[in-house]
């Protein structure tokens, strides 16, 4: 059954007319099929207008639990593409601080800044401040070194201290850890 323009916008403009169309379909469709509305109906047990009630009713709940599906179903597909996202950052992430360290380590001071620079425009956290700072001293540049760890000491005062003993000495002597290597500021 095709609708008209005009009944199309009846309906946008009156729910009510919907509603009575609807039944009026429902009504004509048991109808043309010889069919009672419902076995309890020829029973007598029920009026045709309650099985009609409860056919609509029944519907509507059917409805509702498909369009729930539906949500639990989008749900989870945002949450996977959610995971797959966030996991790759991370991953990137990862992988960039590792890099970084492993130049740091070898005196590469010039590639370790450059990617340690690439993981911190994914996440700039504690640890990526960090070995930015011990970086920059590597370099020579104490400002920047005094100026990554102590931002790195306040995110996080629990950051891990590098078991080098010229990176804690410049710590403690621009006083950002005192001799139990703790926050000092």
């Amino acid at each position: 059954m095709r609708m008209t323009n005009k009944v199309q916008v009846k309906m946008k403009h009156r729910p009510a007319f919907a509603f009575f169309l609807i039944l009026s379909v429902l009504l004509i469709h048991c109808a043309s099929s010889n069919q009672s509305i419902d076995p309890i109906v020829e029973q007598g047990t029920i009026s045709p207008e309650d099985s009609l009630q409860l056919a609509i009713q029944d519907s509507l709940e059917q409805a509702q639990a498909k369009e729930e599906e539906l949500r639990e179903a989008l749900i989870e597909l945002y949450k996977d593409e959610i995971y797959s996202r966030y996991q790759a950052q991370a991953n990137t992430l990862t992988n960039y601080y590792i890099l970084a360290q492993q130049h740091f380590y070898t005196g590469d001071f010039e590639n370790a800044l450059f990617l340690i620079n690439r993981a911190a425009l994914i996440k700039e956290n504690a640890d990526v401040l960090a070995l930015r700072g011990s970086i920059y001293l590597g370099l020579g540049y104490i400002n920047e070194f005094v100026s990554h760890w102590r931002r790195a000491l306040e995110m996080d005062p629990s950051v891990p201290i590098p078991s080098s003993t010229y990176i804690i000495q410049q710590l403690q002597n621009n006083g950002l850890i005192d001799e139990n290597l703790t926050k000092s500021f």
